[in-house]
């Protein structure tokens, strides 16, 4: 083989192991074995979700309890339920999950608050009836 070519082969297998240097460990001029040399593309940031305030938080659950043929919502007095129903923000129905606590219901109230909660938006409703 001449010379020439004999240097061509070298010069090819020299680039050959600068290109893999990345991918074999302890083949080329890596830092540690195993890391790479170059800088790995930093991931994209993830934009920090903004932090609703007070009066804006949006609340992930209602807790609703039906008691004969009024409704309560938490530790408020009890009302009726079509008013209690109508009273619920509807901003964010859609994502809100509404928990109605029936064991002391009777079942045409549970009933018609289901339904006005549904046309209000809300379509994450659990009723608790025992």
């Amino acid at each position: 083989m001449p010379p020439v070519a004999l240097l061509g082969v070298a010069v090819l297998v020299a680039l050959v192991i600068a290109y893999l240097s990345d991918c074999i460990p302890g083949l080329g001029a890596g830092g540690d074995p195993g890391v790479p040399s170059s800088p790995a593309t930093p991931a994209p940031a993830t934009p920090p979700s903004p932090s609703p305030s007070s009066a804006d938080a949006m609340p992930a659950r209602i807790a609703l309890t039906v008691q004969g043929d009024s409704c309560r919502q938490g530790s408020q007095p009890a009302a009726s339920c079509t008013e209690v129903c109508a009273a619920l923000d509807r901003t964010h129905a859609a994502e809100v999950e509404v928990e109605v606590e029936a064991t002391e219901g009777r079942h045409g109230t549970v009933e018609q608050l289901r339904e006005c909660l549904q046309q209000a938006g809300f379509t994450k409703v659990r009723v608790h009836a025992d």
